[in-house]
């Protein structure tokens, strides 16, 4: 059950530095929809919170942040299209 748990934190860990990489390079888009850019994240630390991070919401663009989904499981799934 451990290694479960640690390999997850280091999944999202890994998952989060992806999406903290694109967001540096995608603050374009976040500017269209009208999501204004954070500052870099701190580095991760294994069993800390995570980073308050934001992003447009897929159905109507409106800003949606981890901290509301703050207690709950979340899955992050990260892609590519180019």
């Amino acid at each position: 059950m451990l290694d479960i748990r640690r390999s997850v934190v280091a999944l999202v860990a890994l998952l989060a530095t992806v999406l903290i990489t694109i967001g540096a390079s995608g603050s374009s888009i976040m500017a269209a929809a009208g999501v204004s850019p954070q500052r870099p994240a701190a580095p991760f630390t294994v069993g800390e919170p995570f980073p308050d991070l934001a992003f447009p919401s897929l159905s109507d663009g409106a800003p949606t942040r981890m901290s509301d989904f703050r207690g709950r499981k979340v899955m992050l799934h990260v892609f590519a299209s180019w």
